[in-house]
C-alpha cells in the first residue's frame, strides 16, 4: 500500500472484499494499523470490509483487533481510535442482488469521509470471484473513466 507516500489530505474509502478472511485479518488491516500508529495514514481514509460472514461493525473490529494485537508494540488505545475507521457490510459481492445495499453503504461512508467518490477496491478473495465482483463494481456505476 502506498498510502505512506500519499498526500496526508488524501480522502479515500478502501473497500476490502473478503475482509473476514485470513489475508485481510493477518496482513492488510494490521498494515493499515501500523501506518495509523506511525502517523502516516491519511486522516480521511475509511475502510469498508465486505464479506459473506454475518458480522456487524463491532464484530469486524474485534476480528481485526486479533490480527493487530499480535503485532509487537500493540496499543489498545491506538486500536480503539483506529477501529472507528473500520466498517463492515455482510454481502456476497459476486451476486448482483447484493449490490444495492453495498452501493448505499459506500455512499454513506464516502460522504462521512468526504472522499468525493474516491474509492480503492481490494479483492482479497479467490481468483474465481474476481470477475463477478469486478463486473458488479462496473454495473453499479462505481468506475469512472480516466484520461
Amino acid at each position: 500500500m502506498l498510502f505512506a507516500m500519499a498526500d496526508p489530505n488524501l480522502a479515500c474509502l478502501l473497500v476490502i472484499f473478503g475482509a473476514s478472511g485470513d489475508l485481510a485479518q493477518r496482513k492488510l488491516v494490521p498494515a493499515l494499523f501500523e501506518l495509523f500508529t506511525s502517523g502516516i495514514l491519511p486522516a480521511r481514509l475509511g475502510v469498508l470490509g465486505i464479506s459473506r460472514s454475518q458480522l456487524d461493525d463491532d464484530g469486524f473490529r474485534e476480528r481485526c483487533k486479533r490480527g493487530c494485537a499480535s503485532r509487537r508494540g500493540f496499543s489498545e488505545a491506538a486500536f480503539q481510535e483506529f477501529a472507528q475507521r473500520l466498517h463492515y457490510h455482510a454481502a456476497d459481492a459476486g451476486q448482483a442482488a447484493d449490490w444495492p445495499p453495498i452501493v448505499q453503504q459506500l455512499q454513506v461512508l464516502c460522504e462521512r469521509y468526504s472522499t468525493g467518490g474516491n474509492t480503492l477496491f481490494y479483492l482479497s478473495v479467490a481468483p474465481e470471484l474476481h470477475e463477478p465482483i469486478i463486473a458488479n463494481i462496473g454495473a453499479a456505476g462505481l468506475v469512472k473513466g480516466g484520461k
